[in-house]
């Protein structure tokens, strides 16, 4: 009954936007009382997403309020188009969406990123859309956390791999999550990027925290890197470490062998 009668007004050309007097649209009631194809229907029509009313209420902030997700998930189909291809893994609309001079960094109501979401998601084919378009690799959602970051924790291999090739900062996650962790707790935050690279054998990862700290003796929750590695069986990432520790040691030696080298001067008295 509802898109009928909206139906019916649009076909004898009521004005889409016509506001009662409070300011409240068609699209604001239809979302404030979740009336979602009624609401779908007058989007179709033109409907303008985002009108508040005079006191500063939202179709979408209504529909928030008032709990309504179905109505929530199509109004930022249309406020965030990005958004919505990158969470669906459409490549076809990215490239529309792009092509029709969308802004790529654009940031959603929680200052996620199209990228942030591809990588949450798993989605390369977006991702890489993404970068090609120049899409900044490390911004950060409101809450701090990178792509990269999303990408690990989730364990998307081929992902993190676009995200390096793009220049991520591994060191740079690393130290927001542990000063992060230091904080409120491994609980809260979910563990350092090195031991999420270790469970889920993100190799390159681990390559370039050693590089970045040569930490290979670094203890999380009791476990060195290279215990976790082998209790989740990852072959790759074990070797990554054994190699980073044999020249560790390797260096240790030398190091110690100058020093014995070295002449031994009698103090003077």
């Amino acid at each position: 009954g509802h898109v009928a009668a909206a139906r019916l007004r649009l076909d004898i050309a009521a004005e889409v936007d016509q506001a009662k007097r409070d300011g409240a649209t068609p699209l604001f009631v239809a979302c404030e009382n979740g009336h979602v194809d009624a609401a779908r229907l007058l989007l179709e029509k033109g409907a303008e997403v985002d009108r508040a009313t005079k006191k500063g209420s939202t179709p979408l902030g209504i529909a928030q309020k008032k709990g309504h997700s179905s109505i929530v998930a199509l109004l930022e189909e249309h406020i965030y188009p990005l958004h919505a291809a990158a969470k669906t893994d459409d490549v076809d609309a990215m490239a529309r969406f792009l092509d029709g001079g969308a802004e790529v960094d654009r940031a959603d109501k929680d200052g996620r990123t199209p990228l942030y979401l591809a990588c949450l998601k798993g989605h390369v084919a977006v991702v890489t859309k993404l970068l090609a378009a120049s899409a900044t690799v490390g911004k950060a959602g409101d809450h701090g956390r990178t792509p990269l970051i999303m990408a690990c924790a989730n364990g998307h291999t081929e992902v993190i791999a676009k995200l390096l090739a793009a220049n991520a900062d591994v060191v740079a996650a690393d130290a927001w999550l542990t000063n992060r962790i230091r904080a409120n707790g491994e609980n809260a935050e979910g563990p350092p990027l090195m031991v999420l690279a270790c469970r889920h054998g993100h190799a390159q990862v681990v390559a370039r925290l050693l590089d970045a700290n040569g930490d290979i003796e670094r203890r999380y929750g009791g476990l060195t890197p290279m215990r976790i590695a082998c209790e989740y069986g990852r072959t790759e990432v074990d070797t990554k470490l054994l190699e980073a520790k044999m020249r560790a040691d390797r260096r240790s030696a030398e190091e110690a062998a100058r020093d014995n080298a070295r002449p031994f001067k009698r103090p003077v008295l």
